[in-house]
């Protein structure tokens, strides 16, 4: 894999362009109720992007997750001026979950057998993602902000898509890159054959590379909506089962 910091469009914010507005503009209408995304960092990338767009939808709520205190902190005074916009301090999924799936992760492991995809760190991307994931991307150990922060929540994907059965969500997965295949396949598992809408950022990268690979060849199961490789995007529609 390549180092994103190589990509000439790398950035941790999602990149808003016009294909993306059209895209989401489409589906302001198809009564999606409920938004939930993954990686809010400071709420300034595709959380205002979104936020902005639904404003006047008919939406009840837009729920994002952030691991790293400072970031959602942050998140929290960038986004007051949206009401319907929650942040939630904690990690998408187990921490233990998490921290066992970038240990054993093949693609992790062997980052090499994947040239034309970007990965965060070549050198030791076990040890960035589990830092990642742990809430100290950019802050040592030893930070006292981040010693007495309060203790995170856990698995908050699974308990949104339960807490709020029913709903018409629109997902938007843009997490710790060690970890957005097990968003996905988290997703997938809590919708069961559930209808929903879905956002993936970083398609190019480690993060989600393999769930583009996986909807594109489901095509009876997933329409995709629209996506950029040039921005590293992808919207699609998951249906319900013909059968």
């Amino acid at each position: 894999m390549k180092r994103y910091k190589d990509y000439a469009r790398g950035n941790i914010s999602m990149i808003d362009d016009s294909g993306l507005s059209a895209c989401l503009k489409s589906i302001q209408s198809k009564g999606i109720s409920t938004i939930i995304e993954t990686g809010t960092f400071e709420g300034t990338g595709s959380t205002r992007t979104v936020g902005n767009l639904f404003a006047k939808a008919s939406l009840k709520a837009f729920y994002t997750i952030e691991i790293n205190y400072g970031s959602y902190r942050k998140a929290v005074r960038n986004l007051k001026d949206l009401p319907f916009v929650h942040c939630l301090y904690g990690c998408s999924v187990p921490m233990r979950d998490a921290l066992k799936f970038i240990q054993e992760d093949e693609a992790i492991a062997h980052h090499e057998k994947y040239p034309d995809v970007y990965i965060d760190d070549v050198e030791d991307p076990v040890g960035f993602y589990s830092k990642e994931i742990e809430g100290y991307l950019r802050r040592s150990t030893t930070d006292l902000r981040l010693i007495f922060r309060p203790r995170p929540q856990q698995d908050l994907l699974a308990t949104l898509i339960r807490k709020l059965a029913g709903e018409k969500i629109l997902f938007i997965l843009d997490s710790a890159g060690g970890i957005g295949w097990l968003e996905f396949t988290t997703v997938q598992k809590e919708m069961g054959n559930k209808e929903y809408y879905l956002l993936l950022d970083d398609t190019h990268h480690l993060k989600h590379f393999r769930s583009v690979e996986y909807i594109k060849a489901d095509p009876g199961t997933y329409d995709v909506i629209g996506e950029s490789q040039e921005h590293g995007w992808l919207l699609c529609f998951k249906k319900k089962p013909s059968h």
